[in-house]
């Protein structure tokens, strides 16, 4: 290869590089993979003929579709081995140095929430690429259906699919807890005996009533993680903007024509973009200083303050740590196990406010080896605790293999 092209391929590496880690990330949901991806495409590029790189117009595109499409090919093998795994799988969080510059934490924007990951699983391969390509970095249908092989089409049916699946998703852990505490209220009704009267709230006529925190999530947006990620409209395909001003991704408005505006990967807002905002991000750690202070002190009634009452716990142990193999629904359920890890498993632990995708999170340490990644997701509904609970997410990151991409923090 010339010094010309070798030097297009060195620039490109510097000006894209931490964007095809970024995409790649969203992608596949692990670090390491991610980083595989990204080496493969420019050592794969450094190998090109003397010539080539002068015929690619537009870079960030080029990159984009190696990338999409080699991340597609681990996506579809992951796949397989995802369906054998031991309990919930949940992607490895990036938890960020004391070293991290300013500008790398500011890349961790939105669409790299640890909740907007967490929600992508629902989605296939090709409906994740389409998505994130879409909604993330803002290409065209044209030009995705150009990298992935489909017509324009057809990735505008993939990608309102993946609106509507992401939306359901959204509304399981609100329809999980309200069939909950049904079940209990009729557990409770049959042990009183025929007395016991007419069924309790909650399970009426057969019915199956939205729970006191299935209720707080439609005055303040929806169960999203907290983050403005996908907020339930009148129709999946234009959903409300609900959280945080309407700054949040999949925000209402027309979807056509919104390149460069109003996502957070265009320098939008909503709750999970980067800590630009200070104060929304001060505001957040102080709530996970407090969680921390009634998870080791075993405050339950601090912790019924901060907790919906629809919210989940969803533990990934990957069979070789103790966590929970199936997620935990309701509050009182979550305060149950919450307590049980406190006096148990987590009794000497060492708990640290890290910034954990961009927001504040929690890093669990035990005699100096990092144990655990917990991350919490908020429903910015509501702008205080003292208005309403705000705590709807938690998510246990505690499988040794996900955590061994931070070995550097131990040191």
């Amino acid at each position: 290869m010339g010094e010309s092209a070798r030097s297009d391929v060195e620039q490109w590496y510097e000006t894209y590089r931490r964007q095809m880690f970024n995409l790649a990330y969203r992608l596949l949901g692990i670090v390491s993979d991610a980083e595989d991806a990204v080496q493969d495409v420019f050592v794969a590029l450094a190998a090109v003929p003397q010539g080539k790189e002068a015929a690619i117009r537009h870079p960030r595109a080029y990159l984009s579709k190696l990338i999409a499409n080699r991340c597609l090919n681990v996506l579809k093998s992951a796949r397989r081995r995802r369906e054998s795994y031991v309990g919930e799988w949940l992607p490895e969080p990036i938890v960020e140095s004391r070293s991290a510059l300013p500008h790398e934490a500011a890349e961790l924007d939105e669409s790299m929430s640890y909740a907007f990951l967490v929600l992508l699983e629902r989605l296939t391969p090709t409906e994740r690429a389409v998505f994130v390509l879409r909604e993330a970095l803002q290409f065209e249908y044209a030009e995705i259906g150009e990298m992935l092989g489909k017509s324009e089409a057809n990735c505008r049916q993939l990608f309102s699919r993946s609106k509507r699946k992401l939306t359901e998703k959204i509304a399981e852990p609100a329809r999980e807890a309200a069939e909950a505490a049904a079940r209990d209220a009729e557990r409770k009704r049959l042990a009183a005996g025929p007395e016991a009267g007419a069924p309790s709230a909650g399970h009426a006529g057969g019915e199956v009533r939205p729970s006191a925190g299935q209720e707080e999530r439609q005055r303040g947006g929806e169960h999203g993680g907290g983050e403005g990620l996908l907020s339930a409209g009148k129709e999946a395909e234009a959903p409300s903007s609900g959280h945080n001003g309407g700054g949040g991704l999949l925000s209402a408005g027309p979807e056509e024509g919104r390149r460069g505006g109003g996502t957070a990967a265009s320098g939008g807002g909503g709750a999970g973009r980067a800590p630009a905002a200070s104060s929304s991000y001060a505001l957040e750690e102080e709530r996970v200083r407090r969680f921390i202070a009634a998870f080791r002190l075993g405050r339950a009634d601090e912790l019924a303050r901060l907790l919906t009452q629809d919210a989940v716990l969803v533990s990934d142990g990957g069979g070789k740590t103790r966590a929970a193999i199936k997620p935990i629904y309701t509050r009182p359920r979550v305060i149950a196990l919450l307590a049980a890890m406190a006096s148990g498993t987590y009794l000497n632990a060492e708990m640290t406010v890290s910034r954990v995708n961009g927001r504040p999170g929690i890093t669990l340490w035990i005699d100096g080896v990092l144990k655990g990644v917990i991350i919490l997701a908020w429903n910015s509904g509501a702008e205080d605790i003292a208005e309403a609970p705000l705590l709807t997410n938690l998510y246990f990151v505690v499988n040794p293999d996900k955590l061994a991409h931070l070995k550097l923090l131990e040191g």
